[in-house]
């Protein structure tokens, strides 16, 4: 019997070489070795020092280097799966969240790439999105609809459009929602409340009325009045309305000033207007319609 050499870390051919200068049979087998250089013996058996008999068989397992493994495609799975599925294959997941269009909390993107070979515990970084980016809503009250919608979609937001009873001139913008300076994701679709103008009616027909029954109808019928006395011969038409503007049946905004000209018997100069603080009444304020 002869003592068997130590060949554990050297090179398969060094060796081969010394298991059979001490004249015994070398019989290499290779496996991967996360711990072992490629080409090194890792382990022989009968281990060093042992006594063999010559021409007896020493097994050596010689590394092939670090296991290899393919990369699953993970793409457009959710999270969650797709780490599960890298490190069920032996690979270590990097999870990079990151602002797309894709659907949020799935997988935009791989690196390395599907499929490829690369040594069994490398990192695999994967981008998730966490939907699209916020941006601020910005604020077009008081603009037409026209430019407002434009700025909107400009910045690439979606527009809606509902036409609301307001009191601000028609067509102009009076309220957003989301409001302005709420951060929403791009592309979200922001709805505009429009004005459709000042609410309209008729004007009634108070001439022929005395004055005081006359400021009643035209206030109640929502306007403002104001007053003008003409000097008349006519007794039947002293405090009598003997003509007002706008005339009657005209659509006027509700709020708007009625102006009633009134008969008074043999006082002021023909034509003079008077305009004490009695004389104009307003309408009972009204809530404007949002």
């Amino acid at each position: 019997p002869v003592a068997v050499p130590d060949v554990r870390l050297l090179v398969r051919r060094l060796a081969v070489q010394k298991i059979e200068a001490a004249g015994l049979k070398a019989q290499v087998v290779t496996q991967p070795e996360t711990d072992t250089p490629k080409g090194e013996v890792k382990e022989q058996n009968p281990g060093p020092g042992s006594k063999s008999f010559k021409g007896s068989t020493v097994t050596l397992t010689v590394s092939s280097g670090y296991p290899m493994v393919p990369v699953p495609d993970v793409r457009t799975q959710e999270a969650t799966t797709a780490v599960q599925t890298l490190t069920a294959a032996g690979l270590v997941p990097k999870v990079v969240y990151i602002y797309s269009s894709a659907q949020s909390n799935t997988v935009t993107g791989q690196n390395p790439a599907a499929k490829k070979i690369v040594r069994k515990g490398s990192t695999v970084r994967i981008n998730v999105s966490k939907g699209l980016k916020p941006v601020g809503v910005p604020d077009v009250t008081g603009q037409p609809y026209a430019n407002a919608a434009s700025a909107l979609q400009g910045q690439g937001f979606s527009v809606a459009r509902q036409d609301i009873n307001n009191s601000a001139p028609k067509g102009q913008v009076v309220a957003e929602n989301p409001p302005a300076g709420t951060s929403v994701p791009k592309g979200s679709k922001i709805i505009l409340s429009v004005s459709k103008g000042p609410a309209t009616s008729q004007v009634p027909d108070v001439r022929g009325q005395a004055q005081g029954t006359a400021e009643q109808l035209v206030q109640g019928a929502g306007y403002t009045v104001a007053l003008i006395f003409v000097d008349v011969n006519d007794p039947s038409q002293d405090g009598t309305v003997i003509d007002q503007d706008p005339a009657p049946g005209t659509n006027a905004p509700q709020g708007a000033v009625v102006t009633l000209t009134v008969g008074q018997l043999g006082q002021g100069q023909p034509g003079e207007t008077t305009t004490p603080e009695t004389t104009t009444t307003a309408p009972p304020p009204t809530t404007p319609t949002p």
